[in-house]
């Protein structure tokens, strides 16, 4: 086969990632090539000649594809002709079945189809399949070789599935029976080997550890009420409620579309909205090796007279964390997205605004100002030191897959932690001293200049890829920089500027020790040893 997006148009595709699907289909209809045909049949729900099916599919072929379930034959209302070849049969799919990979694997994954394959609602049970969310937890994902991988809340099996490709075992709970199914059916299809579970969270796994763990965990927060006012139970994402009713499904992360069929697991009650992301980082320190780590997205409330930092990270026992918050919506954002989400209705006002209104409300009454979403990623923290936290909001663009680059930073950091520890006696950052530093080979440097004047009133420090962050720098820092090549110390470099600039040599050290430690936790330096 050759590129389903090809078969789809730039125009097409595009329309897709809006969830429209008509550009889609009508490039696809306009051509009989394989590619065409299967898009047609699998990805946009329409009904594909008989004989295309069979051209598209020459080892399956339809009569196979119907012995295994992902298709049924239906009679031929719209006219379309088979030329002579089984003229009046007609072929829909029963599932979604969608290629996905990184440069080194190519796989196809099958979840239960879409709303603007079916034209209606999805049912309480859905299992959804690739997405947004799913994709940007395989983009965060560290791919270093391991030996154990969890995946908590497989749902359809899109992680366990890149999984396989860096773990020697890796285990899969969810649980929904039916996303397991779909989630067996995608590790056969693709000639793979998981180890399913089914149970709530880690009671699959009790007592075992791994060496990484990746979850997109339940969590949109929606109250009891907004149930009570017609809201429909969605169970891949709704995960609890501001009353304490317990829900189950899927999570979704940093804003970015559907949850994807993962983790449609659940706990029994949840005492406020965000407490399910408290329960497993709670959990995750007994889970974990102790060279092991977790990468998860989800999303967590800001309270009135809360810091939602100090909440997460007392939530944290024992775990090196680091957040990083992509997104912030208000309330009436958030219920906004949901209520779109899933394929509510809102045809009938009244009951639209009724549970608008209860969502709203119950925000309103337990002190919730706004919800954040982001990357978490987290390992258990050595005995001879206190935890290492990190909470940042980065908003830019990120350059995904941003998997290397989070988990050298989040290395970098949990490194200094442990130099910082080895003497606590030492003036702080007095360690950075001794480092060398080289620029990231994605940085580069600007200068803003006013016509006419020789020196520049802002000079920033840019990420090409990473996170794509951005860091406004002052003389001092940007001599640093310049010389940055890992041949000098920061304390050599630190004391020649400042002997140029003609200020105190102890001052700027510790000034550029600290932006040097940031820069380090960033990604704009590396160490080099």
């Amino acid at each position: 086969l050759g590129s389903i997006s090809d078969a789809l148009g730039e125009t097409g595709t595009a329309a897709l990632d809006r969830e429209q699907r008509v550009p889609a289909l009508l490039a696809a209809r306009a051509g009989e090539t394989p590619e065409a045909a299967i898009a047609r049949l699998f990805l946009l729900g329409d009904d594909v000649p008989a004989h295309l099916i069979d051209e598209a599919l020459p080892t399956l072929g339809l009569a196979g594809a119907v012995r295994l379930g992902v298709a049924t034959e239906i009679r031929n209302s719209r006219g379309e002709g088979g030329g002579g070849r089984r003229e009046g049969v007609l072929v829909r799919a029963t599932v979604d079945i969608r290629p996905i990979g990184t440069d080194e694997t190519r796989l196809w994954l099958a979840s239960d189809l879409g709303e603007r394959a079916t034209g209606g609602a999805l049912a309480a049970d859905h299992v959804l399949g690739v997405g947004g969310a799913s994709l940007t937890l395989v983009g965060i994902t560290d791919r270093a070789p391991v030996h154990r991988a969890l995946d908590l809340g497989t749902g359809c099996g899109i992680q366990a599935s890149l999984l396989t490709g860096h773990a020697q075992h890796v285990v899969a709970t969810d649980l929904s029976e039916r996303a397991l199914a779909f989630a067996r059916f995608n590790a056969a299809l693709n000639g793979q080997e998981w180890d399913l579970r089914h149970g709530s969270l880690f009671e699959p796994v009790a007592g075992e550890r791994f060496d990484l763990i990746v979850s997109n965990p339940p969590f949109v927060i929606t109250p009891a009420a907004a149930y009570e006012a017609g809201l429909p139970v969605m169970e891949y994402r709704d995960a609890g409620t501001g009353s304490g009713t317990g829900g189950s499904g899927t999570g979704r992360g940093a804003g970015m579309g559907p949850v994807d069929g993962e983790a449609s697991s659940r706990s029994d009650a949840h005492p406020h909205g965000d407490h399910l992301l408290e329960q497993i980082l709670g959990s995750l320190r007994a889970h974990l090796t102790a060279d092991g780590r977790a990468q998860m997205i989800g999303n967590w409330e800001h309270r009135a007279g809360e810091d939602w930092k100090e909440r997460l990270a007392a939530a944290a026992h024992g775990l090196d964390l680091w957040v990083v918050e992509r997104e912030v919506m208000d309330p009436a954002q958030y219920v906004e997205l949901w209520m779109r989400d899933g394929g509510f209705r809102t045809g009938e006002r009244t009951r639209t605004e009724d549970v608008y209104a209860a969502w709203l409300q119950d925000f309103q009454a337990r002190g919730v100002e706004s919800i954040g979403f982001g990357y978490i990623i987290a390992a258990p923290t050595p005995e001879t030191r206190g935890p290492a936290r990190r909470f940042e909001t980065a908003g830019g663009p990120a350059d995904q897959p941003v998997g290397d680059h989070l988990a050298a930073a989040f290395a970098a950091q949990r490194r200094h932690a442990d130099e910082a520890a080895a003497d606590p006696a030492a003036t702080p950052l007095a360690h950075v001293a001794l480092w060398r530093v080289a620029t990231a080979s994605d940085v580069t440097v600007e200068h803003h200049l006013r016509p006419g004047e020789e020196d520049p009133t802002v000079i920033l420090l840019r990420q090409g890829s990473g996170l794509g962050r951005t860091h406004r720098m002052d003389t001092a820092l940007a001599g640093l920089i310049s010389v940055a090549d890992g041949e000098l110390t920061v304390g050599q470099t630190s004391a020649a500027l400042a002997d140029l600039l003609h200020v105190p040599a102890d001052a700027l050290q510790a000034e550029l020790a600290s932006a040097v430690v940031e820069l380090v936790a960033t990604g704009f330096l590396t160490r080099v040893d």
